[in-house]
C-alpha cells in the first residue's frame, strides 16, 4: 500500500515504531490466530474481512507537526478577537448570522457557545414579536440561513417564514437566480419535521431542482466555486453531514473565497491541528488497547477495525475537552463489533444461546460455562463495563452497571433472533425486521453508555427510559444507522450468508425490483431524518435530555450517513473511502500560512506582534503564557495517557488517564460517610507523608541512557570474573556472596547456578567437612549459598567444629570466619539441632565479645553490629543491598568495576521502580477510596515498599505493581472490618465477597459499595489479563482467596465483638490466613509465573502450601509484636502476645520473648519446606517471593508500626534511600577507559 499523502507519515503496515503502551503480561504470539486453532469445526462461516490497513506501530510514531505551545497561545490571541467581533463589532443581522455558520463549518464554535447562544436567542425573540416573513426573494438567502441556525439551536420556528416563497415557487413566478440563495434555501429544508409539508413537498424538490440545472449548466470560471459548494450540497445537505468531516473541507473551501475573514481563517486552520493533537493521543491510546486485549489475535475472524471505530466517535464528539468520552465510547464500539463478528460468522446457535445467557445473567462466576474462544471476549466486555460503572458511581454517586448489562443483553438477544431467522432461513417482513434491527444496530447500547459517560448529573429517570428503548431520538438515530449500513453492507453480509436486511426484505415482502427497494430504503432515511427533527426539537423542549446528549444521537445518523456514503466504511475502510478521511482528519494536520510558520525560533512575542496586526490591537496586552504541559493534556482536559517507556526492563509502563476529574480531591468528613460515625470505632491514622504530585515528580538523573551502555560492559566484565578458571573456591563462593548483597546477580543467575551445583557435586561425592578453623570461613560460606540456593548440604560438615566448642578448644579469632558461620546458622531447618543449639549461640557470644570489646578494626566491628541487629537471611534483599553498597566501597579491598557497576545498576533498577511507583500512586488515587473512606490508611507508597521487598527484580515491574494494588486493598478491607463497619454489615461484604456477584451490589452498605467494585474489577482485570495470555481462568482460585481472607476478619470481628478471649493456637490458626500473605502470594503466582498449573492453584487456594503458611505465620507474628499495643488501644481482637498472656499468665515481656522465639522457630521450618519445595512443582521465584514476604515482615516491623506509622517505624528513611534518592558514582569513565 503506497501513502496518501506525500505530507504524511506512514500509517500503513511496516512503517517506523516509537513508544508502546504497558500490557500486564507480553502477548506470546502476535500473530492472528488462523480458525483452525479456534476450532476444528470447519463449517463455520468466514467474513473474509481484509487485514486492518493501520499498522499500530505506525499510529504510535505519528508526529504532532503545528500544536505546539506557540500555536496555542496564538489560537488564544485569534479567539479574543472573534468574541470581540460577536460581542461588538458585528452590525447587520446577516453578517452575525454569516459568522455564526462560518464558525460552526469551520469546527470552532464549541469556543464561543454563549456568544452564539445569546445572539441566536436575541434574534428569535425578534422574530416572536414581529412574526416576520421573508417577502422578497433578496431576503430569502439570510432567511433560509436564520431558519436554519434557529431550528439547529432548538428554537421553535414555523416553516410559515417561507409561505411568500412557497406561493411563488408554486405559482411559477420564483425569479431569484441568485444561486446563493437556493443553497441556503435547500440547506434549510433538511430541517424539516414530519409536519412540515411545505418544506418537505415544496422547497425542498424545488430548490434540487434549481441546483441540478446549475451544475449541469455552462458555468464560466468564476463560478466555479460556487459549482462546487452546489455539487457538494447534493451530494449530502449538510444537516445530515458528519461535523468533522466537514470541518476539513469547510476549511479548504473558506480559504478560497474571495472575501474570507484572515483572522478567522487562522483560528480555524490552528484549532484544527490542536484538536486533532488530542485524537491522535487518543488514537494511540486506543490502537494500544486495542493491541492488548489480543481479541484480534485469538478471535482471527473479527473485524480488526480499532482506527474506524475511533473515526466512529469523533463524528458523534469531537471537542477536545471529550477525550475520555471518546475513548470509552470507541472501547464500547469495538467490543460492539467483536460481538456482532461472533453471531454474524462464527458461533454455533447452541453457543450463541449460551453467550446471550451469560451476557444476560453477568456472572463472571460461569465463565467456564462458555466455549474457550468466547471466554475472552466476555470477559473483556464485563470488565470493561464494570469498570466504566465503578468510575461513575465513584464521581457521580449512582450505580448505573444494571444499566449498561441490560443494553448488552438486549443487544445480544437481537443479535440471537437474527441468528435464529438466520439458521432457519426465514424471511421476516419489513415492519418485524426492524423491530428487532433498530435495536440489533447498536446504537441503544452505544447511547446509553454515552449518557452515562458524558453526563454530569445522571437521572435514573433518563436510565430507565433508555433502557427501555423508550426515547424516540434514539429510535430514530439507530433507524437512520441500521438503514444506512443496509444499503452499504447486505450484498456483502448476504454473500458470506447472513439474515435478510431491510431491502431484501421489502423486495420479498412486496415483490418490488432491488433498485426500487434501495429507494425506498432511502426514502425511509429521510423520512427517518423529517422524525429525528422533530424528536430533537422535542428533546429539547420537553424531556430531561441534555442537548449534548441529543446532539450525540444526531450525529450518530450523520455518521452512518458518513460510513456507508460509498460502501462498508467500516468494514472495506480503503474501499469506501474511509481511509482518505481517517488520513485527513486524524493523520494530516492542515497546513498554515509561511508567514506564521517559517521562523520557529521567533520570539513569541513577535508571534502575538504578527496576530496582532491582522486584526488590530487587543483592548488589553495579552502576557506571554508559558505552558507546564504538553499540548496533547491541555487540550484534552487532564483525558490523554501518560506513557512511560521503560527502557530497562522491556515493559511499557502506561500511567492510567483520569476518567473522570474528581470533584473533591480533599478528604471528606466521617459525617459525610455515615450518620452514625460517633459511634464508630477510628484508628486514627495520620494523614500519608508522601504527596501524589511529589512522587510523580521523582526524576533519577544518574541512569541516562550512556549509563546503560556502562552498566552493560562492566557486566561483562563481571561476567569473565565468573568464569575464569584459575579462581580458588574461596574466591568464587565470596564473589557470588557479593553479587548477591550488591543486588546484581540476577544478571548472573545461570553462572551462579553452575558454579554452586558443581560445588555440590564436589561435596556430594567427598562428603567435604571442616576440619581446621581456617576453613571455618569457606566451609560456612559455602553452606549458606547452597542452602539459600535450595540444595541439600547437611550440617554435619560443622561436626569437628562444634566437637572443639563443645570441649572449649576452638581457638580461632578470625571474626570474619565467626561471622559467616553465624549467618549460616540461621539456615537451619527443625531437625538441626546443632546449628541450632551449639554453633548459632557460641557465633552469637563470639560476635558480641567482640562488639562489646576493643577494637580498631571499625569496617569489621559495624559489620559484626549489623549481623546481630538481624542476620542476613532475615533481611529485605534490596535494602541490605543499599547497606552494603556502602559498606563494600569502604573495604580496603574493594573491586572497583563490581562497585561501580552495583551503582550504576542500582540507580537504573530504582528508575523502574520508580515508575511503578507513579502508576501506583496514580492508580490509588483514582480509586479516591481514601476520600471515599476517611478513616483507612493511606498508605499506597508503604504498600509499594513492601512489593520491592518481595520481589524487586526490574524485569518484574509488572508482580510489583499487581502486589502493591492487592495490598492496597487488603490495607482498605482490613480498616473497613477492624475499624468502621458494623457487624451486619461486615456480614453482608463477607457473603458479598465470597458469591462475587456484581448484580447484587446495591445490597451493601453505601459506603461498601466503591470499594467491593474497584476490588471485583481489579481481581477480574488480573484474571482477564492471565486469561488473554496464559489461556487458563484464575478468577475462581483469586476470589476464593478474598472469600477467605474476608471470612478471617470477620471471625475477628465477632471475637471482639463477644470479648472472646482464643487461645494462641486458635488465633493462629485464623490469624496466619487474616494477615494476607495467602492472598498476595497466589495473586503473585499468578503475575508470575510463565506456566501455570491448576494443580498449584488448588493446593494455594485450600491452604496446603506449607512455605505459604509459614511465611503469613512470620509477617503475623511480626505485625503482632510491633502493632498490638496501638490496636487493642483503639479497639481490636487480642494479638498472639496477649493470647499467650491470658492463656499462661505470663507477663507481657514473657509473652513478646515467646512470640520471638515462635518466629525463630517458623524460620525454621520455612527453611525446610524452601529446601523441600526445591523437589516440588512450586517455581523457584515463587519459593523465594514467599520468603522474602516473612523478611519484609522483619523489615517493616523491625522499629515498630512500620505500615501504620511509616515515620516512626523508620520506613520513610528507609524508602526514600531505595527509592527516591540514587546512588552517586564517579569513577565509570576511568573504568572504562
Amino acid at each position: 500500500m503506497a501513502t496518501f499523502c506525500m505530507s504524511s507519515p506512514p500509517i500503513y503496515i511496516n512503517a517506523f515504531t516509537s513508544n508502546v503502551r504497558l500490557r500486564r503480561f507480553a502477548c506470546k504470539s502476535m500473530t492472528k490466530m488462523t480458525s483452525d486453532d479456534v476450532s476444528v469445526d470447519l463449517c463455520r462461516r468466514s467474513g473474509n474481512y481484509q487485514p486492518s490497513p493501520w499498522d499500530h506501530h505506525s499510529l504510535l510514531a505519528i508526529k504532532i507537526k503545528y500544536a505546539n505551545e506557540k500555536e496555542v497561545i496564538t489560537r488564544d490571541v485569534l479567539k479574543k478577537k472573534m468574541k470581540k467581533i460577536l460581542d461588538v463589532e458585528l452590525k447587520t443581522r446577516l453578517e452575525q448570522l454569516e459568522l455564526i455558520d462560518d464558525l460552526q463549518k469551520l469546527g470552532i464554535s464549541h469556543h464561543f457557545e454563549l456568544e452564539i447562544k445569546d445572539i441566536l436567542t436575541d434574534l428569535h425573540h425578534k422574530n416572536e414579536k414581529h412574526l416576520w416573513n421573508c417577502d422578497k426573494e433578496e431576503d430569502l438567502h439570510a432567511t433560509a440561513l436564520e431558519f436554519r441556525l434557529l431550528r439547529q439551536h432548538g428554537f421553535e420556528i414555523s416553516e410559515d417564514v417561507f409561505d411568500v416563497i412557497v406561493n411563488k415557487i408554486e405559482s411559477a413566478t420564483f425569479k431569484s437566480d441568485d444561486i446563493k440563495s437556493i443553497i441556503t434555501l435547500y440547506e434549510a429544508s433538511y430541517l424539516s419535521s414530519k409536519s412540515d409539508t411545505k418544506l418537505y413537498k415544496v422547497i425542498r424538490p424545488f430548490a434540487t431542482e434549481k441546483l441540478r440545472e446549475y451544475v449541469n449548466g455552462d458555468r464560466d470560471n468564476e463560478t466555479y466555486k460556487t459549482r462546487e459548494k452546489a455539487i457538494h450540497a447534493l451530494e449530502m445537505p449538510y444537516h445530515w453531514r458528519m461535523r468533522r468531516l466537514e470541518t476539513r473541507w469547510y476549511i479548504d473551501a473558506y480559504e478560497k473565497k474571495h472575501d474570507m475573514n484572515l483572522a478567522l481563517m487562522e483560528l480555524a486552520k490552528i484549532d484544527f491541528n490542536i484538536v486533532q493533537a488530542s485524537h491522535q493521543e487518543e488514537l494511540k491510546y486506543l490502537s494500544s488497547w486495542w493491541k492488548e486485549t489480543c481479541l484480534s489475535n485469538q478471535l482471527p475472524f473479527v473485524r480488526d477495525g480499532i482506527v474506524e471505530n475511533y473515526f466512529w466517535n469523533v463524528g458523534i464528539i469531537y471537542e477536545p475537552q471529550f477525550g475520555y468520552t471518546r475513548r470509552f465510547m470507541t472501547i464500547i464500539s469495538a467490543l460492539i463489533i467483536t460481538i456482532d463478528d461472533i453471531y454474524d460468522i462464527y458461533g454455533t446457535l447452541e453457543e450463541l444461546e449460551l453467550f446471550t445467557a451469560m451476557v444476560d445473567n453477568w456472572d463472571v462466576n460461569r465463565l467456564d460455562e462458555l466455549p474457550e474462544y468466547m471466554r475472552l471476549c466476555f470477559l473483556i466486555l464485563f470488565n470493561e463495563i464494570n469498570s466504566i460503572g465503578c468510575d461513575i458511581f465513584k464521581y457521580k454517586n449512582i450505580d448505573v452497571i444494571p444499566f449498561l448489562r441490560k443494553s448488552w443483553a438486549d443487544l445480544c438477544n437481537t443479535y440471537l433472533v437474527e441468528a435464529k431467522w438466520y439458521k432457519k432461513g426465514y424471511k421476516p417482513g419489513v415492519e418485524e425486521y426492524m423491530q428487532n434491527a433498530w435495536i440489533s444496530i447498536s446504537a441503544p447500547t452505544i447511547l446509553i453508555h454515552f449518557y452515562c459517560i458524558f453526563s454530569d448529573k445522571i437521572s435514573v429517570q433518563i436510565l430507565e427510559t433508555l433502557s427501555q428503548h423508550r426515547q424516540e431520538i434514539v429510535r430514530c438515530s439507530a433507524t437512520i444507522l441500521r438503514l444506512a449500513n443496509d444499503l452499504g453492507t447486505s450484498r456483502d453480509e448476504l454473500a458470506r450468508g447472513d439474515v435478510l436486511k431491510s431491502a431484501q426484505c421489502y423486495t420479498h415482502e412486496t415483490g418490488a425490483s432491488e433498485e426500487e427497494a434501495h429507494a425506498h430504503v432511502q426514502q425511509m432515511i429521510c423520512d427517518t431524518w423529517d422524525e429525528i427533527n422533530y424528536e430533537t426539537k422535542m428533546a429539547r423542549t420537553y424531556s430531561l435530555l441534555s442537548r449534548g446528549f441529543v446532539e450525540a444521537a444526531v450525529n450518530l445518523a450523520r455518521m452512518s450517513q458518513c460510513m456507508y456514503q460509498y460502501g462498508d466504511g467500516h468494514g472495506c475502510p480503503d474501499k469506501a473511502k474511509t481511509v482518505e478521511r481517517v488520513m485527513s482528519l486524524l493523520v494530516n494536520p492542515v497546513p498554515l500560512r509561511a508567514s506564521w510558520i517559517d521562523n520557529p525560533t521567533r520570539p513569541m512575542a513577535n508571534l502575538i506582534d504578527q496576530s496582532n496586526s491582522l486584526f488590530g490591537e487587543l483592548d488589553e496586552p495579552l502576557p506571554i503564557r508559558h505552558c507546564t504541559m504538553p499540548i496533547r493534556q491541555q487540550s484534552s482536559t487532564m483525558h490523554s495517557p501518560l506513557i512511560f517507556r521503560n527502557a530497562f526492563t522491556g515493559k511499557n509502563c502506561r500511567h492510567r488517564p483520569k476518567r473522570f476529574v474528581c470533584k473533591s480531591m480533599t478528604k471528606t468528613t466521617p459525617e459525610n460517610v455515615s450518620a452514625d460515625v460517633l459511634s464508630r470505632r477510628s484508628g486514627n491514622y495520620k494523614p500519608s507523608p508522601w504527596d501524589h504530585r511529589y512522587l510523580l515528580s521523582i526524576n533519577n538523573e544518574h541512569a541516562k541512557e550512556e549509563k546503560v551502555i556502562a552498566r552493560d560492559l562492566l557486566k561483562e566484565k563481571v561476567r569473565k570474573m565468573l568464569d575464569v578458571e584459575t579462581k580458588s573456591r574461596l574466591e568464587q563462593l565470596e564473589l557470588i556472596d557479593e553479587l548477591q548483597k550488591l543486588g546484581v546477580s540476577y544478571h548472573f543467575e545461570v553462572e551462579i547456578n553452575d558454579i554452586l551445583m558443581d560445588f555440590h557435586h564436589q561435596n556430594g561425592r567427598s562428603i567435604l567437612k571442616c576440619v581446621k578453623e581456617e576453613d571455618l570461613h569457606a566451609t560456612a560460606l559455602e553452606f549458606r549459598l547452597l542452602r539459600q540456593h535450595g540444595f541439600d548440604v547437611s550440617e554435619d560438615i560443622f561436626d569437628v567444629i562444634i566437637d572443639k566448642i563443645e570441649s572449649e578448644t576452638f581457638k580461632s579469632d578470625d571474626i570474619n570466619s565467626i561471622i559467616s558461620l553465624y549467618e549460616a546458622s540461621y539456615l537451619s531447618t527443625k531437625s538441626d539441632i546443632k546449628l541450632r543449639e551449639v554453633i548459632r549461640p557460641f557465633a552469637t557470644e563470639q560476635i558480641r565479645k567482640f562488639v562489646d570489646g576493643e577494637t580498631c578494626n571499625l569496617e569489621v566491628r559495624e559489620k559484626a553490629i549489623h549481623a546481630l541487629e538481624m542476620p542476613y537471611h532475615w533481611r529485605m534483599r534490596r535494602l541490605e543491598t543499599r547497606w552494603y553498597i556502602d559498606a563494600y566501597e569502604k573495604k580496603h579491598d574493594t573491586n572497583l568495576v563490581l562497585i561501580e557497576f552495583a551503582k550504576i545498576d542500582f540507580n537504573i533498577v530504582q528508575i523502574a521502580h520508580q515508575e511503578d511507583l507513579k502508576y501506583a500512586s496514580s492508580w490509588w488515587k483514582e480509586t479516591c477510596l481514601v476520600n471515599h473512606l476517611p478513616f483507612v490508611r493511606d498508605r499506597i507508597v508503604e504498600n509499594y515498599f513492601v512489593a520491592v521487598g518481595i520481589i524487586y527484580e526490574p524485569q518484574f515491574g509488572n508482580a510489583r505493581r499487581i502486589i502493591s494494588i492487592v495490598n492496597a486493598l487488603v490495607t482498605t478491607i482490613d480498616d473497613i472490618y477492624d475499624i468502621y463497619g458494623t457487624l451486619e454489615e461486615l456480614e453482608i461484604f463477607t457473603a458479598m465477597v465470597d458469591n462475587w456477584d456484581v448484580n447484587r451490589l446495591d445490597e451493601l452498605p453505601e459506603y461498601m459499595r466503591l470499594c467491593f467494585l474497584i476490588l471485583y474489577n481489579e481481581v477480574n482485570s488480573i484474571g482477564c489479563d492471565i486469561l488473554k495470555d496464559k489461556h487458563i481462568n484464575v478468577i475462581p482460585f483469586l476470589k476464593k482467596s478474598w472469600a477467605d481472607l474476608c471470612k478471617t476478619y470477620l471471625v475477628e470481628a465477632k471475637w471482639y465483638k463477644k470479648g472472646y478471649k482464643p487461645t494462641v493456637k486458635e488465633y493462629i490458626q485464623n490469624a496466619w490466613i487474616s494477615i494476607s500473605g495467602q492472598t498476595i502470594l497466589i495473586h503473585f503466582y499468578c503475575g508470575f509465573s510463565d506456566q501455570i498449573s491448576v494443580q498449584i492453584l488448588e493446593t494455594l487456594a485450600q491452604h496446603r502450601q506449607d512455605i505459604v503458611r509459614c511465611s503469613a505465620t512470620i509477617l503475623r507474628l511480626a505485625n503482632d509484636l510491633a502493632t498490638s499495643p496501638d490496636e487493642l488501644a483503639r479497639g481490636d481482637v487480642l494479638k498472639s502476645v496477649q493470647c499467650y498472656m491470658h492463656e499462661t499468665g505470663a507477663t507481657e515481656e514473657e509473652a513478646q520473648a515467646h512470640v520471638q522465639q515462635m518466629i525463630c522457630d517458623t524460620w525454621e521450618e520455612m527453611n525446610y519446606e524452601a529446601k523441600m519445595a526445591g523437589t516440588s512443582s512450586l517455581p523457584r521465584g515463587f519459593v523465594e517471593a514467599a520468603m522474602n514476604v516473612a523478611r519484609m515482615a522483619q523489615c517493616i516491623y523491625q522499629y515498630g508500626d512500620g505500615h501504620g506509622c511509616p515515620e516512626e517505624g523508620k520506613t520513610v528513611e528507609r524508602f526514600m534511600y531505595l527509592v527516591v534518592n540514587p546512588v552517586t558514582n564517579t569513577k565509570v569513565i576511568s573504568l572504562l577507559s
